[in-house]
């Protein structure tokens, strides 16, 4: 989806009222950051549109994140004010926390008083939120630290970064490692870190390759 265009989506509804014929529209010119795009939570996705408007007492205009037919996890969205008549505007959203995927807009045209639904439709779309990479002493664009985890043999194991742990993993332990960062251990290998300041990384352990420097 380019990121400037003229009409991405346009949705209109034809009314009658004494004995004329009114169109009441809203189409969307414009997303930023477009689609597709991976994104850190509370990142905001900023939607333009233009809209006509014909109901007597005006309407309001609600954009929400959709998720597999659903409205996505943990999101956070922009209110909507009364519009009458024609003009332009925007509207944003974000997602706060969770690796959630955005495959939808969801695009409402209500009345002022918010009881009654005027028309929606929706926009594909493809958005990824997830926390935002924690860069750990040591770590280069070349170079990831591994985690060094002796085994109840003494041998070492060691950790490599991953996108997701699986939903079915279960936690195991909790540690508080000495500079506040707490490390959560599932089945299957997989550890979450959560440093004092914010953020996350995902680790999988693995057996130690022969020769791998590694780093401690």
């Amino acid at each position: 989806m380019k990121k400037s265009m003229q009409i991405l989506f346009f949705a209109a509804l034809l009314m009658a009222f004494s004995g004329g014929v009114f169109a009441q529209s809203i189409s969307i010119t414009q997303i930023t950051p477009s689609s597709p795009a991976n994104l850190s939570h509370n990142e905001e996705i900023t939607i333009h549109f233009d809209y006509d408007i014909a109901e007597p007492g005006g309407a309001r205009i609600f954009i929400r994140p959709v998720t597999n037919g659903s409205l996505s996890p943990n999101y956070a969205a922009s209110g909507s004010r009364v519009y009458r008549r024609s003009g332009s505007s925007s509207a944003n959203f974000t997602i706060t926390s969770g690796n959630v995927t955005v495959d939808q807009l969801r695009v409402r045209l209500v009345s002022a008083n918010q009881g009654e639904l005027v028309f929606e439709f929706f926009v594909p779309v493809d958005f990824g939120f997830s926390s935002p990479v924690t860069t750990l002493p040591g770590e280069t664009n070349n170079q990831v630290p591994l985690h060094v985890i002796p085994d109840s043999l003494g041998n070492n194991t060691f950790s490599t970064r991953t996108d997701s742990i699986p939903a079915d993993a279960e936690i195991i332990k909790r540690t508080l490692e000495p500079d506040g960062t707490v490390e959560i251990y599932y089945t299957g290998g997989y550890i979450r870190g959560l440093p004092p300041d914010g953020g996350e990384y995902l680790y999988h352990r693995r057996e130690t390759p022969p020769g791998r420097n590694l780093c401690q």
